[in-house]
Order: C-alpha cells, then sequence, then structure tokens
C-alpha cells in the first residue's frame, strides 16, 4: 500500500507503528529494533508509540493528531483489504473515523483489489516478503520464514481451491526488500515460538538478529 500511494504521487513523511501492552507490533509480535531497522533500510522514518488495548482507537487517533501538529501529514496510507474478507465493512469503518476524528485524509490503495493479485503484485514489483506468523492448524511452523514467490502463490491457491471452507490458513508478513527500500534487511538469527493468545494458536519467527546490506 505504501508504494502504491508513492506512485500515485503521495509523499509519505514517516511511518506508524502502534506497540501494545507486550512492547511487540500486535498480531506480528515484532519488537521494535526490527521495525526501526525495517524503516531505515526503507529510508524513512519511524514513529513509534504504545497504545492501551482498552482505549485503542483513542490512543491511535492521538497519536495521528500529534503527526498532523508535528509533521504537517494531511492523510493516512492505510494496507486494509475489503476483497475476501468477512470484516471488511468494519474495517473501513474504522479507518473512515481514525480519519475524521484526527482530521486527515484516509488512503486504501488495496481496496477492491483480491488477494491473490495483491500477492501477484507484490512478487512483480520485486518485494521479498516472508512469512513470520502462521497458524497452529492450517500452515504450522514449517511455513515460517518462507518466502512469498510464484511457488507459495501456486500452493496457496491450490490450498485454498481444494479447501472446504475456502481457507488457506492464517499468516503475517515482513517485507524485507523491495523498490522502495535502499538497503536490505537481511535476517541472520531467528527462532520459532509457539503462542496461545488473543491472535489464537500460531507459531511466530522471532527475529533475535539482523542487519543491513548494501543493494550495490
Amino acid at each position: 500500500s505504501c508504494y502504491l500511494a508513492m506512485l500515485a504521487g503521495l509523499d509519505i513523511r514517516c511511518l506508524l507503528s502502534v506497540i501494545d501492552h507486550t512492547g511487540r507490533l500486535g498480531a506480528h509480535s515484532l519488537a521494535p529494533q526490527i521495525l526501526h531497522a525495517q524503516a531505515e533500510a526503507i529510508g524513512i522514518p519511524l514513529v513509534t508509540r504504545q497504545v492501551r488495548v482498552s482505549e485503542y482507537d483513542a490512543d491511535y487517533c492521538r497519536v495521528v493528531k500529534e503527526l498532523k501538529e508535528q509533521e504537517g501529514i494531511s492523510g493516512g496510507v492505510f494496507g486494509d483489504v475489503n476483497i475476501g474478507n468477512s470484516e471488511a465493512e468494519l474495517h473501513e469503518t474504522w479507518v473512515k473515523r481514525i480519519g475524521n476524528s484526527a482530521g486527515i485524509q484516509a488512503h486504501l490503495p488495496l481496496w477492491n483489489i483480491n488477494r491473490e493479485n495483491i500477492l501477484r503484485m507484490l512478487i512483480s514489483y520485486g518485494f521479498e516478503v516472508l512469512m513470520i506468523v502462521t497458524d497452529n492448524s492450517e500452515l504450522g511452523k514449517e511455513w515460517l520464514g518462507r518466502r512469498i514467490d510464484m511457488e507459495t502463490l501456486a500452493e496457496l491457491k491450490s490450498r485454498y481451491e481444494s479447501s472446504e471452507n475456502g481457507r488457506v490458513g492464517y499468516y503475517h508478513t515482513l517485507v524485507v526488500d523491495g523498490p522502495i527500500f535502499q538497503k536490505k534487511l537481511q535476517i541472520e538469527k531467528t527462532s520459532r515460538i509457539f503462542k496461545e493468545d488473543e491472535w489464537g494458536a500460531n507459531w511466530y519467527l522471532d527475529i533475535e538478529k539482523c542487519s543491513l546490506s548494501s543493494k550495490h
């Protein structure tokens, strides 16, 4: 969504990540130092703020208002998708509510693009995307660290077509390289962790060490 926003001519002033009570990025469970390393690799400043789960909307809106006042931002780019998302209406309502409350315009570059085409776009644009969270029931720990490429896409599509409930499994990803990256984020040391929490029963790729490498 960030790249499409750039192609559309938007000036991306900063990246925003909100940290929960665990000190990590929500469902991705990424440590702040990994997020900062990714932002440094891209070359866009990262803003991190801790939010309370019980006051998530209010805290998020407060952070956006701060950025509006301090950085002069007039809009926010969100990565929400609607096609194939049973909670699309809730997502759209939330994004619009945050935008209206903070006085900014909400941009949804991925809206009305189906998930398969989004993955194809990522691959064709040259993004390197790794799976860092997988559910225990559908994908399992074997998929952790797997790169999203045409082979992976074909396997996910096959799983979807043969699934009785139309599911391929729950997963989250981390982008480590691509056309918006000035340097590549190198993952050097990881461990696999299983957790059952508010996000379900999932496997996590805990990144213990990373570095930045030149692309030239």
